[in-house]
């Protein structure tokens, strides 16, 4: 939830520091391959929280929006009796700030 705030504060700002339309309309293109990216994010970090295994798991996606595709990379990691998941999304399309977007969580 606190991610979609973010976006959306986000969104704003970039759409009104941009003056041009056909700049706000790449940006809006952007921020929808973004959002798509985090839902396929999400899902499959569910589906890792939801693994009861004591094993490793690497989960990697590409998804497409319109034309343009991206990788999310998930993976949980165990070490020590300690789980982590980490999510990375890939995609030279969405703007530099968002690349390698990492989202952590400990177990």
């Amino acid at each position: 939830m606190e991610i979609l705030v973010s976006i959306f504060i986000l969104s704003i700002f970039m759409l009104v520091s941009f003056g041009s339309l056909s700049r706000s309309l790449i940006v809006e293109k952007n921020l929808h391959i973004y959002n798509k990216a985090l839902e396929v994010a999400q899902s499959n970090f569910e589906r890792a929280m939801s693994d009861k295994s004591n094993q490793d798991l690497n989960i990697v996606e590409t998804d497409c929006f319109d034309d343009d595709c991206f990788k999310v990379n998930i993976q949980k990691t165990i070490n020590s009796n300690k789980k982590m998941i980490i999510v990375n999304v890939f995609d030279s399309k969405i703007p530099k700030r968002f690349e390698d977007v990492t989202l952590q969580s400990e177990l």
